[in-house]
């Protein structure tokens, strides 16, 4: 084995950097996959229903996500997940 290097001495300002860095990357992965889940969730729920059996593609079942709801819509459920 080699010489040992010595202990790495770590500030507050590391730990906050890293913080604030994860939590960021959080927040822009759930923002970026809530749309996506929800769009998901909607159409498996439509397809158990069946009234929605027009719903084939996701762009249709998003065009009437926002046309029903607007782009809000898309977020449905983000607050509880932040």
């Amino acid at each position: 084995l080699g010489p040992s290097s010595p202990p790495v001495v770590r500030d507050s300002a590391h730990y906050v950097s890293t913080f604030i860095a994860g939590v960021g990357s959080g927040v822009l992965s759930s923002v970026t996959c809530a749309p996506l889940d929800l769009l998901r969730t909607r159409m498996q729920v439509w397809g158990d229903v069946g009234a929605h059996a027009s719903q084939a593609t996701p762009t249709q079942a998003i065009k009437e996500i926002i046309g029903k709801e607007g782009w809000r819509g898309m977020f449905r459920g983000l607050g509880a997940t932040l």
